[in-house]
């Protein structure tokens, strides 16, 4: 890591640290001596990983991605990302890294993981660093697991209506319904051009 930031200039030392979960195939199998397939998160005890945590660092400006470590976890704890998350931003201090906000995606883990750093109702997505209290840390959700979760609840939504804002003050709310997503699939499926990517799954 260190070797990392050391090749980039001030401006690129900057980062994003993404963390994302990978599911994989429980087993144990042998890679040049080595045993992988068990958990490392010790609460669980001697079962097998069924998820493959991932950290990648991605600078500011762009350029080259750093994939930090993966951790092979099962039934993973918020607390756990939370302790791993902190140690790993310490690390990129010392390296001489400065991480700038977290971006993970929308599951209920993440979420707890996120309100581990004691966020303030004013500002649920800003935190300050574990590392260094007075540098301000944002925990961003990555926009395409944003816009699924905004999909799948209007898919799961009772009357399939979603009401969003519309002005600046929050005064004026307009409603979504699934209905003309259905129509405009429908009224174009047997056509030999279509005006939209929708297919039978996507409105099922």
């Amino acid at each position: 890591m260190r070797q990392f930031f050391n090749c980039l200039d001030e401006r690129s030392r900057c980062c994003f640290l993404i963390i994302d979960e990978i599911y994989v195939a429980v087993g144990i199998k042998s890679y040049g001596g080595k045993t992988v397939g068990k958990a490392v998160n010790k609460e669980v005890g001697d079962k097998l990983a069924s998820t493959v945590m991932c950290f990648m660092i991605k600078t500011l400006i762009g350029g080259k991605s750093y994939v930090s470590h993966l951790l092979t976890v099962h039934d993973v704890t918020a607390l756990f990302m939370y302790e791993e998350t902190c140690r790993l931003l310490e690390a990129i201090n010392l390296c001489g890294g400065s991480v700038i906000a977290i971006i993970t995606d929308n599951l209920r883990l993440n979420q707890k993981f996120r309100m581990m750093f004691n966020l303030p109702v004013s500002s649920p997505w800003k935190a300050s660093s574990p590392i260094i209290r007075d540098i301000p840390l944002y925990l961003f959700t990555d926009p395409s697991h944003l816009l699924k979760s905004i999909w799948s609840n209007w898919l799961s939504e009772k009357h399939k209506l979603l009401d969003f804002y519309v002005s600046t003050d929050m005064t004026e709310i307009h409603s979504a319904s699934f209905s003309h997503v259905e129509t405009l699939y429908k009224s174009e499926k047997d056509s030999l051009i279509w005006m939209s990517p929708l297919s039978i799954s996507q409105i099922a």
